[in-house]
């Protein structure tokens, strides 16, 4: 995963933070890092150094800050997956069982279902059709 190429907002932290794909050291490194993007005001900022051992008490802090966004942070962190899946150098079966399994740990996404190797598809009859389609979905964007 390749956090770098993540838009960072309270949302991407808290979902980030809540999945386990980012630690409580990089959470409070991100908030300190770009504060003047996120302006969480001193006492949060504050906050979220004093706390930097306890995920409970950043979750909370970073909930209140994020949950608005959450959704927006959801796609975000899909689509930092999925690229680095599409700039991999695997070949086509192996991205699409990669894609699989990030489609399993974002709680399957339903507009991930058409290039799903193994789900029914109408529009697809090889590896090379389904991934296409994967191509298309990213080519608008998520």
């Amino acid at each position: 995963m390749k956090k770098e190429n993540l838009k960072i907002t309270w949302g991407v932290l808290l979902f980030g933070l809540e999945k386990d794909w980012l630690t409580l050291i990089e959470a409070v490194k991100i908030a300190n890092e770009y504060s003047n993007e996120l302006t969480p005001g001193e006492d949060l900022l504050v906050e979220l150094n004093v706390h930097e051992d306890d995920k409970n008490a950043i979750v909370n802090l970073l909930r209140e800050k994020g949950l608005p966004e959450r959704e927006q942070a959801i796609k975000y962190w899909q689509y930092n997956e999925l690229i680095a899946i599409k700039q991999s150098d695997k070949p086509i079966e192996q991205k699409l069982k990669d894609i699989e399994v990030q489609w399993s740990r974002f709680d399957y996404p339903e507009d991930w279902r058409a290039f799903i190797y193994y789900l029914p598809n109408d529009e697809s009859s090889s590896n090379e059709d389904i991934y296409q389609i994967f191509l298309d979905y990213m080519g608008n964007g998520l």
